[in-house]
């Protein structure tokens, strides 16, 4: 486990986040231009349970085994975020791990935003069962739809009328 803000300078260097490993990003993530951030492990900006920002100078790129896990308040319609000042690249799985009472039935949360339009193949959306989770692109940005509904299947009778007055 790697935890705060990284400063690798500007020659040519990279950071990679293996399986099995984890990185809480701080504030900054800085490889330098045209360097890359790997990830094959866990990523959380700012740690589990806390929104943040994260500005990574470089690249990203997540392999098919990585996760970005992901904080959204669904109170204040805020959510995790890294900045990337280089492409993003993302396989894997979003993790989204829900903070908040729900102000709204249904939100769109940037997650991360590229100098260019990121590319999001093979990336997916997995959390708890009473959030539908869709992401998308808009422009450089990746996004997460988030539903809210604790009608989920599988209830019984008294379950879904209690969960029919949560929605």
């Amino acid at each position: 486990t790697v935890s705060g803000n990284v400063d690798l300078g500007t020659g040519a260097n990279s950071f990679a986040n293996l399986a099995g490993g984890v990185f809480n990003m701080g504030d900054t993530v800085v490889l330098g231009a045209g360097n890359a951030l790997s990830n094959a492990g866990t990523l959380s900006p700012g740690g589990n349970g806390a929104v943040d920002t994260t500005a990574l100078t470089g690249n990203l790129t997540q392999a098919a085994g990585g996760v970005l896990a992901t904080d959204i308040n669904l109170a204040t319609g805020d959510a995790d975020l890294i900045t990337v000042t280089g492409n993003a690249s993302l396989a894997g799985a979003v993790t989204v791990r829900p903070l908040g009472a729900p102000a709204a039935v249904s939100s769109t949360f940037t997650i991360v935003t590229a100098s260019a339009a990121p590319d999001i193949t093979g990336l997916t959306a997995t959390g708890p069962v009473a959030l539908g989770l869709t992401l998308g692109t808009a422009g450089n940005n990746v996004t997460l739809g988030v539903t809210v509904n604790f009608a989920a299947p599988g209830l019984n009778r008294n379950q879904r009328e209690i969960a029919n007055v949560l929605n």
